[in-house]
């Protein structure tokens, strides 16, 4: 029985001592001198001496007049360290996804991440550092989704692709009898139909990340979308038969987009056009 009480006193010694090794890592215990520079010491700890209040903060210290000789501070080095880490990478994930074109396709995702590291940033300003952590951690993860989501949709376009939507979209395919259910990163080919209900909406996405928008009650048919090999130029064409739709075009020299309207003849020359075709009348906006 000794020897196992003793054989217990040991472990529990050791793991002890682990976890004071382990505090002793994250957490540095400072005693101050006369010679104590507070930004010297974030710096040194920290890799930057602006970070120096958080040492005041931390230690719950209101005036830099309450550090005398003698006083010991504890450095949080590690988390101030897991803090730059997780907000660089947070960047670069970010980075990664604008890169590949998550701000088109996958808006939704990439905009909560951005917002995710923008908390990230407000905390860090009121030193709400573990807050800043998580944020930047959940922007990390949503900027990562963004770039999946991105890359299969960039994987799988052909002509066209259904990127978002929210509620019913139908497709029908040219000489097909009856609508079909159109489902995400679907793709629409050349003269398919696409059309929403009632309560839906749908972005369609084109080989040149050009975008179309139907809300809801609309109809639009796929007319061209084509990439000439020998110029690179792309062409989009879409015919808007009914409803309430938004284009978002990245226009350049080498991208055409159209937007045919039964009865009207258009000329898109900028970025955003937005056109409402009813049975009586069409209403058109050309924004620049």
């Amino acid at each position: 029985m000794k020897i196992r009480n003793l054989f217990l006193l040991i472990t529990l010694a050791i793991f002890s001592a682990n976890i004071n090794y382990a505090q002793s890592k994250d957490i540095i215990s400072l005693k101050t001198d006369s010679d104590f520079d507070i930004r010297k010491t974030s710096a040194k700890y920290f890799g930057n001496p602006d970070l120096w209040p958080y040492i005041l903060r931390y230690n719950k210290i209101k005036s830099l007049d309450e550090i005398k000789p003698g006083s010991t501070l504890l450095i949080p080095q590690k988390q101030v360290t897991t803090l730059l880490t997780s907000h660089n990478k947070a960047k670069d994930a970010l980075q990664r996804a604008i890169v590949i074109g998550a701000k088109v396709l996958a808006i939704e995702k990439f905009s909560e991440a951005e917002e995710s590291y923008s908390k990230a940033l407000r905390h860090k300003e009121s030193f709400e550092y573990d807050l800043s952590i998580q944020s930047a951690l959940e922007a990390i993860r949503l900027a990562e989704e963004a770039y999946r989501q991105t890359k299969e949709i960039r994987d799988k376009t052909i002509d066209a692709i259904v990127s978002y939507k929210k509620g019913i979209l139908q497709k029908r395919f040219v000489n097909a009898l009856s609508w079909q259910s159109a489902e995400l990163y679907e793709n629409l080919r050349e003269n398919d139909m696409a059309r929403t209900l009632a309560l839906s909406f749908a972005r369609i996405t084109f080989n040149d990340l050009s975008q179309i928008k139907l809300n809801e009650n609309s109809l639009a048919v796929i007319q061209r979308s084509r990439i000439d090999p020998l110029t690179n130029k792309t062409t989009s064409q879409v015919k808007l038969e009914k409803g309430d739709a938004y284009a978002s075009l990245l226009n350049s020299p080498k991208k055409k987009f159209d937007l045919d309207i039964p009865g009207v003849k258009t000329e898109i020359n900028s970025k955003y056009f937005w056109v409402e075709k009813n049975p009586d009348d069409t209403k058109l906006a050309n924004y620049n």
